[in-house]
């Protein structure tokens, strides 16, 4: 029998290489490769800089026990959603709901935000789960993309 080991430190570049290598063709891998091949050393400060700052505000909304209903709390979803447009690739009720799911199933990802703010691998799908709802229209901004590319 085979025992797989999960590392205690997994960080962003893992899960991107593990997810673009898997599914190269991906769409939304395409989109974030052609982005990322734009940034210069000051774009990667600045989008380290910015996710600290995010994963800080997550953090204390768990920290003062914040429900997810709460308006800072879909303050936080806004800037994780955000963060991920804004760097990476436009984002839709579809993946969002994804990457909820890979976080309660896949150990990699829970301890990933687990490492970025203690309750966050709970605390991050029920927020997503219950505002992925407002990016349900962002779905026509990656067709649009995909479109062009053909």
């Amino acid at each position: 029998m085979k025992f797989f080991h999960t590392p205690d430190v997994v960080t962003c570049s893992l899960l991107w290489k593990e997810w673009s290598t898997s599914f190269p063709n991906d769409p939304l891998v395409l989109m974030a490769k052609e982005s990322m091949s734009k940034y210069s050393r000051q774009d990667w400060l600045d989008m380290v800089e910015e996710a600290y700052s995010l994963n800080k505000y997550l953090s204390t909304l768990i920290e003062e026990n914040i429900p997810i209903e709460d308006p800072r709390a879909e303050k936080g979803f806004d800037l994780f959603a955000e963060h991920y447009i804004k760097w990476f690739f436009p984002i839709d009720d579809k993946y969002i709901y994804k990457l909820a799911q890979e976080t309660q199933l896949n150990k990699k990802y829970a301890i990933f935000f687990e490492n970025q703010a203690k309750g966050l691998g709970r605390y991050l799908p029920r927020l997503i789960v219950y505002y992925a709802p407002k990016l349900k229209d962002n779905g026509s901004l990656i067709e649009a993309w995909v479109k062009s590319k053909k």
